[in-house]
C-alpha cells in the first residue's frame, strides 16, 4: 500500500486529498496524482495505486506574461532560481471539470496559476493544462507588459483555495486567490470563454497572503455561508463570512470584517489552516478552525469565540493538520517526523497516547523498510500551557528513535475525504550507513494506513446506530466516496461472523436498519438537510436530474445494501454468509433499476410537455428500451405502467408503439399472458446488423450469436471497447458522448439529446454511489 517517488515536498500542505479519491503531493519537480484503487474492504486487502503526474514546468512556456522593468528585474532575476517549481495546489469539489471530477489548482515559484485536468479519465500518464490565469489577472489590475514592483505585488499569487461546492444555479465552485499586496480575489472558472473575478477585499494587511481555507457551508438567513480563514505573512490569522445569494451567487457577494475577534498576531506565520469536518452530530454548529504557529497548534471556536493552544516544546514546526471524521480529534505531523493526536474535550486539547501509537503502528506495518527497522516514536514532553513566542525548540534526533537501525521521518498527511484513510509521506534515514543519504535528501513515500481504530474503539452497537444515521443524511456521502465510510461496517461484520454467538444477531440487525422504511430524521438530521442544494428551476437540466438520482436519502439504504454484498464477496468469509445478502440485494437492485427508469422517464415527460425538441435515434431507442423494459421485468408496477403509457403516447408519432400499447392495455385489464411476446427493444447488432430483442437487462445476443454487455444505466448494447466501469461493484456503463458544435434543441442543457443528458447525470454509479473509471484514453 505504498508508491516511492524520487522527490520530497518541502512545504507545509503539501499533500492534498480530493472528494472523488485522488491524491495529490506538491513537490518542486512535478505534481504527482495518485489514485488509490481499493480491491476489498478489510485491512488486510490490497491496494494499488494509479500514478499520473502534471507536466514539467519551463521557462519558456511557463513564465508569467509580464516582466518587471530592468533596474528591478536584474536584482530579482540574480536571486530567482532558473527553474519553475510548483509551490502549493488546491482541488476542487467533484463536478467542477468538464469529466464531472475535481480540477487540480497550482502555484509555481513565479507565481502563476495554472489549472490541470485529466484528458478523458484520472489514469491518464499526464494531466492537461487546462487553463493559466496570469492573462486574466493582467487584465484584471490593468498591468503593462512592462510593470512596476507595487504591480508586481498584486499579480504574483501566493496562496489559493477552492470554496465548497455551490449546487444552485450549476455555479461549480469559486477560486480565491492571495497575492503578495495582501488582497484576496474571488474567480468563477468553468471554461477558458468563462474567466471572470466576482469579488475582491483587502485583507487588512500590507504582507502576503500565504494561506487560505474554506469552511463548510451553513445556511444562515436564506443565504449559503462559509468562512473563509487566511493568514498573512506578517503572523495574522483572520476569519471573514462570505455569503451567497442562492437568487444570484455570483453577484452581491457579502464578505464581512474579520469575526476572530482576539489578538492573535506573532512572529511565527502561520502554515496550516484546517477546518473541521461536518458531522450528522454537530450540524448544528459551526466548524471549528485548526491552525499553526511555529510548534503551537491553536484552535478556534466560532460559536464562543475562545481560541486554545497546545504546543510541543521538543519539536520543530508544523508541518500538516488534518481532523479525523467525527471533528474530535486533530492529528498533527511536525517537520522534524513527529507526529502527535490531539483529543477535543470541552474545548480543551488533550494527547490520546493510545490514538498516536495506533496510527504510528499502522504507519510502521506498511513501510516497506519495516524488515530491516526496529521503529518507535519518542513522544517527549508535552505543554498544554502558554508558551513563549519562540516556537523554534531545540530539536530532538529527527524522528526521535532510541536503539533503532533506521530513522522514519513522518513529513505531511492527509486524510481522505469521509477522514477515514490517512495517506502520509515519510522517509528512512540512519545515522549510521552511507548508502541511506541520497534517499534522506531526495526521495520519499507516501503510504495508505487507516487514519483510527475500529472495533477497539467502536462497538458494534455504536457503529449499527451510525450506520442508521448515515443512511437518513440528505445528499449522504455514500454518492462521493461510500468505499472510506463503510469500511467499519465491514470491519465488525468480518470480525463478529467469525463468532457464532455474535454473528446471527448482527446480520439480523444490519438487515433492520437496511429495510427500515421508517425512520423520523432528529432535528439536527433537519438542520443539516438545510445545506442541500435549493431547488432552482433555472439550474441545467442534468443537474436536476441528479438530484432526483441522489438528493436527500432517495435509495440510500439500497444502495448501501448493494455496497456492503459486493465488498463482502471479496473478503475471506464464508461463501454462507455473502449468500445471506443475496436475496436482500436483489430486491435493492431492482428497485434501484425501477427508480433510474421512472426517474429517466418522468424528466422526459415533464420536458416533452413544454417544449417539443426533435428526438434523435438514439433517444428513440433509450426510450423505448426503459418503456419496454418496464412491461417485461416491471408489469406489477402501476405508477410504471402510468409513466410508460404516458412516454408512448408521446413517441407515437415518431415510433411505431401500438403494440406496445396493446399490451400495455391489456396487463392494466388483467387478461394478458404469463409470458408476455412482442418486439422489444429493437437494436441492431454492432458485428453483423442483426436484430437484438430486449430479454435480459444484462446482456443481450442478436440472431447470430453474438453477446454484448447491456448499460446498467441505459440498458442499451455496449459496444465499446471502453466503457465507465464502477470501482464499487464493477458495473458498466456507456461513456458520455462526444461535445458536438451543434447547438442544443433541447432547453436548459447543452447537451444534444436525452442520452447524453442521461449519462452526464449518472457522474456516479446510481446502484452503489462508487465513481466510475476508465481505462483507456478516448480519440481526440
Amino acid at each position: 500500500m505504498e508508491v516511492e517517488f524520487d522527490s520530497r515536498p518541502v512545504r507545509p500542505g503539501s499533500l492534498i486529498w480530493s472528494e472523488d479519491n485522488i491524491l495529490a503531493l506538491v513537490t518542486p519537480a512535478s505534481v504527482n496524482i495518485v489514485t488509490p484503487c481499493l480491491p476489498g474492504a478489510l485491512d488486510r486487502s490490497p491496494a494499488k495505486f494509479l500514478l499520473t503526474s502534471t507536466p514539467a514546468l519551463t521557462i519558456a512556456g511557463d513564465s508569467p506574461p509580464w516582466k518587471l522593468k530592468a533596474n528591478v528585474a536584474n536584482i530579482r532575476n540574480a536571486v530567482s532560481p532558473l527553474a519553475i517549481d510548483y509551490l502549493a495546489g488546491s482541488w476542487s469539489p467533484t463536478g467542477c471539470s468538464s469529466l464531472k471530477g475535481c480540477i487540480l489548482a497550482c502555484i509555481t515559484s513565479r507565481h502563476s496559476v495554472f489549472l490541470y485536468i485529466p484528458t478523458s479519465s484520472h489514469a491518464d500518464r499526464q494531466w492537461q493544462k487546462f487553463l493559466v490565469l496570469d492573462q486574466y489577472l493582467s487584465t484584471y489590475w490593468g498591468a503593462q507588459p512592462e510593470i512596476e514592483p507595487e504591480m508586481a505585488d498584486k499579480l504574483e499569487v501566493v496562496s489559493l483555495a477552492w470554496s465548497p461546492k455551490i449546487h444552485f444555479g450549476g455555479i461549480g465552485s469559486v477560486l480565491a486567490l492571495g497575492n503578495k499586496a495582501g488582497h484576496v480575489t474571488f474567480w468563477h472558472v468553468t471554461s477558458k470563454e468563462n474567466v471572470r473575478c466576482i469579488e475582491s477585499y483587502k485583507a487588512g494587511s500590507e504582507t502576503w497572503v500565504i494561506q487560505l481555507s474554506w469552511s463548510p457551508w451553513v445556511l444562515e438567513g436564506g443565504q449559503y455561508m462559509s468562512m473563509l480563514a487566511y493568514a498573512t505573512a506578517d503572523g495574522q490569522v483572520r476569519v471573514r463570512e462570505v455569503k451567497f445569494n442562492p437568487a444570484s451567487p455570483l453577484e452581491g457577494i457579502d464578505v464581512s470584517e474579520d469575526v476572530m475577534g482576539a489578538p492573535n498576531q506573532t512572529l511565527h506565520p502561520c502554515t496550516v489552516l484546517r477546518w473541521s469536518p461536518t458531522f450528522y452530530e454537530t450540524g448544528n454548529k459551526r466548524n471549528m478552525l485548526a491552525f499553526s504557529r511555529g510548534n503551537k497548534l491553536n484552535v478556534w471556536f466560532p460559536d464562543s469565540n475562545k481560541t486554545v493552544m497546545w504546543r510541543r516544546p521538543i519539536a520543530k514546526a508544523i508541518a500538516d493538520i488534518t481532523w479525523d471524521t467525527y471533528g474530535k480529534r486533530v492529528i498533527v505531523f511536525f517537520m522534524d517526523g513527529k507526529h502527535c493526536v490531539l483529543l477535543l474535550q470541552d474545548e480543551i486539547l488533550k494527547v490520546d497516547d493510545e490514538q498516536v501509537e495506533f496510527i504510528h503502528q499502522s504507519i510502521i506495518s506498511r513501510c516497506h523498510m519495516q524488515t530491516k527497522t526496529n521503529i518507535t516514536q519518542d513522544e517527549g514532553d508535552v505543554d498544554n500551557v502558554n508558551a513563549d513566542d519562540d516556537g523554534a525548540d531545540e530539536e530532538n534526533s529527527g524522528g526521535a528513535i532510541m536503539g533503532s537501525k533506521l530513522q522514519l521521518h513522518i513529513t505531511s498527511g492527509s486524510a481522505s475525504f469521509e477522514r477515514t484513510q490517512l495517506a502520509t509521506v515519510y522517509y528512512v534515514t540512519s545515522p549510521f550507513h552511507m548508502e541511506f543519504q541520497r534517499e534522506r535528501y531526495q526521495s520519499s513515500t507516501l503510504t495508505l494506513s487507516r487514519a483510527h481504530k475500529t472495533l477497539q474503539g467502536a462497538p458494534a452497537d455504536a457503529l449499527f446506530d451510525r450506520l442508521d444515521t448515515y443512511i437518513q443524511l440528505p445528499n449522504a456521502a455514500l454518492t462521493r466516496n461510500p468505499a472510506f465510510h463503510l469500511w467499519d461496517m465491514l470491519l465488525l461484520l468480518g470480525e463478529s461472523w467469525k463468532a457464532s454467538d455474535t454473528g446471527s444477531n448482527d446480520l439480523e440487525r444490519l438487515m433492520e436498519i437496511l429495510s427500515n422504511k421508517t425512520r423520523k430524521a432528529t432535528v439536527t438530521l433537519e438542520k443539516l438537510s438545510k445545506r442541500d442544494a435549493l431547488l432552482d428551476t433555472n439550474t441545467s437540466m442534468e443537474s436536476r436530474f441528479r438530484s432526483t438520482l441522489f438528493s436527500k436519502t432517495t435509495m440510500n439504504s439500497e444502495r448501501v445494501a448493494i455496497y456492503l454484498y459486493e465488498q463482502l464477496k471479496r473478503c475471506e468469509l464464508e461463501a454462507s454468509v455473502v449468500r445471506q445478502f443475496e436475496h436482500r440485494v436483489h430486491d435493492a437492485e431492482t428497485r434501484v433499476r425501477k427508480h433510474i427508469t421512472e426517474s429517466v422517464l418522468a424528466l422526459f415527460n415533464e420536458a416533452s410537455a413544454t417544449s417539443k425538441s426533435p428526438l434523435q435515434d438514439c433517444d428513440r431507442s433509450l426510450l423505448l428500451l426503459l418503456c419496454d423494459s418496464i412491461l417485461l421485468f416491471h408489469n406489477d408496477d402501476k405508477n410504471l405502467l402510468a409513466t410508460a403509457e404516458t412516454t408512448y403516447l408521446r413517441l407515437q408519432s415518431s415510433c411505431a408503439v401500438d403494440e406496445q400499447l396493446r399490451v400495455l392495455q391489456d396487463i392494466k385489464k388483467g387478461t394478458s399472458s404469463d409470458c408476455i411476446s412482442f418486439g422489444a427493444g429493437r437494436e441492431e447488432c454492432p458485428a453483423c446488423d442483426a436484430e437484438i430483442n430486449l430479454e435480459d437487462m444484462q446482456e443481450a445476443t442478436c440472431e447470430n450469436g453474438h453477446t454484448w454487455r447491456r448499460c446498467s444505466v441505459t440498458l442499451l448494447v455496449i459496444a465499446d471497447f471502453h466503457p465507465r466501469t464502477c470501482l464499487g461493484c464493477g458495473r458498466k456503463t456507456l461513456m458520455v458522448p462526444d461535445a458536438h458544435a451543434d447547438m442544443s434543441t433541447l432547453l436548459g442543457t447543452t447537451a444534444t439529446s436525452w442520452l447524453e443528458v442521461v449519462l452526464r447525470a449518472h457522474s456516479l454509479c446510481g446502484y452503489c454511489g462508487e465513481r466510475f473509471f476508465t481505462a483507456l484514453r478516448r480519440r481526440a
